[in-house]
């Protein structure tokens, strides 16, 4: 019977997460995430963009278990107006010189193009950083989804 038992684990749980460990490039054109989780319509939790928008009298309690609902949050003017403005010349400048070997691969990108920024490529770029680290209502609410001091290694604008 244990034999049995552990025979089922593997064939259905083990088996299937090792084959999903080997990241190639025929499954990064063709599917969104590195794990098996199938994702139905009714798991959505909205179809409304505004209802991922964190409202400005959340506690970082609030914004945790939003990102719990949602499993996405985005924060309102992180970034003060001023620096915005600077850093979105920074990339659309960047933007504009940028060549194929800049280009790094991204899952389902037939119309999208990514690349790297590093904190010291731009002093515009590190006072980004800065603000957006500095933000006490997003690092609580990061403390609180992902453990006391997370290390955040890939942000998207």
């Amino acid at each position: 019977v244990l034999t049995m038992c552990v025979r089922h684990v593997y064939d259905t749980y083990l088996s299937v997460q090792m084959g999903n460990m080997l990241w190639t490039n025929e499954r990064r054109r063709r599917e969104i995430t590195y794990y098996d989780r199938r994702c139905e319509v009714e798991d959505m939790s909205t179809r409304n963009v505004a209802d991922l928008l964190i409202p400005s009298n959340y506690t970082a309690e609030d914004c945790v278990h939003h990102m719990m609902v949602h499993g996405a949050s985005m924060y309102p003017d992180l970034l003060s107006a001023d620096t915005a403005d600077e850093l979105r010349r920074y990339v659309l400048k960047r933007n504009s010189e940028l060549s194929d070997k800049d280009a790094i691969s991204v899952i389902e990108n037939e119309q999208r193009w990514s690349f790297g920024i590093g904190a010291n490529d731009d002093p515009i770029v590190a006072k980004a950083l800065r603000e957006i680290a500095t933000n006490s209502l997003l690092v609580s609410a990061l403390d609180g989804i992902a453990g006391d001091d997370p290390a955040v290694i890939e942000m998207t604008a």
